[in-house]
């Protein structure tokens, strides 16, 4: 627990004499022992303990450095883990939403193509990136053949500007700029 609560490597080469020793630890069977933190984004998630069982045993400076540099490996290792896996699931929820989206994007086509109404999607200068079917039966104009035409070959000069208000009407509502 104090390693908990100071986040500081605790070495104590005689576990006997240890004040806040375990008593469910008989006395004898524990002789001297390290306690590494391991630490994730600045936080305690974990301590690595070592031990030594025999008599006269004790870890000198040296050991105790090269535990804590192992205890930053480890550190770095799970961090790398959690950010694999962190990247995994959301390369996971890109999918699901991109299928999601295709899956849309084919029923709204469905629709568009099944519907008797003329719909037309266009970029932002007016070329025509999409017509439905309906142009065919409505007007005699096969969709394909409108695809890259700009839209406003196609309004009588008289009605240019009500069809230019509603255009600007429409592209403030969706938040889009003329």
């Amino acid at each position: 627990g104090k390693i908990l609560k100071t986040g500081q490597t605790i070495v104590i080469n005689d576990y006997d004499v240890f004040p806040e020793r375990t008593p469910a630890i008989p006395k004898g069977s524990l002789h001297a022992m390290v306690g590494v933190p391991l630490k994730s984004a600045g936080q305690l998630i974990g301590v690595l303990g070592f031990a030594y069982t025999e008599s006269g045993k004790t870890f000198n400076d040296e050991q105790v450095k090269m535990l804590e540099s192992f205890a930053e490996l480890a550190s770095i290792a799970i961090d790398n883990a959690r950010l694999y896996t962190s990247t995994q699931q959301e390369i996971k929820d890109r999918q699901l939403a991109e299928d999601a989206f295709r899956l849309a994007a084919s029923q709204l086509r469905l629709l568009t193509d099944n519907m008797l109404d003329m719909i037309v999607h266009t970029d932002m200068e007016g070329v025509i990136i999409y017509a439905s079917p309906s142009h065919k039966t409505l007007l005699g104009y096969d969709p394909e053949w409108l695809v890259g035409h700009n839209l406003f070959e196609f309004v009588h000069p008289d009605d240019l500007p009500q069809v230019m208000t509603a255009i600007q009407i429409s592209r403030e509502s969706t938040g889009r700029s003329a």
